[in-house]
């Protein structure tokens, strides 16, 4: 018994002794290319697109925003939306003044 314990104390010594004396491999890189970041880039005001703001409405009347129903058409088909006007008239009012200034025109 005290043989097999011998035995196996000796292999897990010699485990951790290889195991912790070998030095490390060194990498080289394949190339001596050093990365140099851009310059600054400079943005042209030309191609700058005007950007435009919006101001809320405010709660619009009723009879623009009851019984409202959006269409969005994607390349996978049409989502159709109900609007509900009396649960959160102040979204709807804000969605349906933005559809009708073409905010979501292009949008992808």
């Amino acid at each position: 018994m005290q043989k097999i314990f011998f035995v196996l104390v000796c292999i897990f010594a010699m485990t951790v002794l290889l195991g912790c004396g070998q030095s490390p491999v060194e990498y080289e890189s394949p190339n001596d290319t050093v990365f140099t970041p851009p310059g600054e880039r400079t943005i042209e005001e030309e191609t700058m697109p005007e950007t435009k703001t919006y101001a809320f409405p405010g709660i619009l009347p009723d009879e623009e925003i009851k019984n409202k129903v959006a269409v969005i058409t994607t390349p996978r088909g049409e989502i159709t939306l109900e609007l509900y006007a009396d649960e959160a008239p102040k979204t709807v009012s804000n969605f349906v003044y933005l559809v009708k200034e073409g905010f979501y025109n292009g949008l992808t």
